[in-house]
């Protein structure tokens, strides 16, 4: 019920493929209204491939609920991603730090976050996991958070980059130019980070 209607909400959660069987899923969690099965299909692949080439151990995840955040205040975002969680952690028992580990992903802040890591911290005497933190990345830094996650997608990319440019012996004297399509969390970082990988912004 929101606002005093009954409302229909959808929310996804995908798994790939997990060949070191005790590790858990791990993958981001999203709000767009464009989101599909078929969409985070191809997401939670990406996923696995990252965790593989990182030597991370975990399988690919992706999810989201289907909504246009636009749409919603503040406080009935947080009301509607608390009731997600209610029916993820009841009926599929995620998130959990040894079975699906939830991450931010577009239109999910740091601060969404932590309102994960407080609906499974607030359920953990019925679910009992021995580590409630670990369930849940992406949370704030003064709220069991860890130091450089809100940037640590944008400079991993501007330090691929960069690596690229080198291996293919292209990079100019002057630094490389530089344009961001789009500035969501990533998009933001990229653009506070450019200058300190000699990255000149020009769009």
């Amino acid at each position: 019920v929101l606002n005093g209607h009954k409302k229909s909400f959808t929310a996804l959660r995908v798994w790939h493929c997990n060949p070191w069987t005790p590790n858990p899923f791990r993958g981001g969690f999203r709000r767009h209204p464009d989101l599909n099965e078929e969409l985070l299909k191809v997401f939670s692949v990406d996923m696995t491939i990252k965790c593989a080439l990182t030597n991370t151990q975990s399988g690919g995840a992706k999810g989201g609920l289907i909504i246009d955040p636009n749409h919603y205040t503040k406080d009935e975002l947080r009301y509607l991603l608390e009731l997600t969680i209610d029916e993820f952690l009841f009926e599929y028992s995620i998130p959990d730090p040894d079975r699906d580990v939830f991450g931010p992903d577009m239109n999910m802040s740091s601060e969404d976050m932590f309102y994960i890591y407080h609906r499974v911290g607030k359920l953990n005497r019925l679910l009992k996991f021995p580590n409630v933190a670990a369930a849940v990345t992406g949370k704030p830094t003064d709220k069991d958070g860890l130091p450089g996650r809100e940037d640590a997608t944008a400079r991993g990319g501007l330090i691929v980059l960069k690596k690229f440019i080198e291996l293919s012996n292209c990079l100019p004297k002057q630094g490389a130019t530089l344009a961001i399509q789009g500035f969501g969390n990533v998009g933001f970082n990229l653009a506070l980070l450019a200058h300190s990988f000699n990255f000149k912004m020009v769009g």
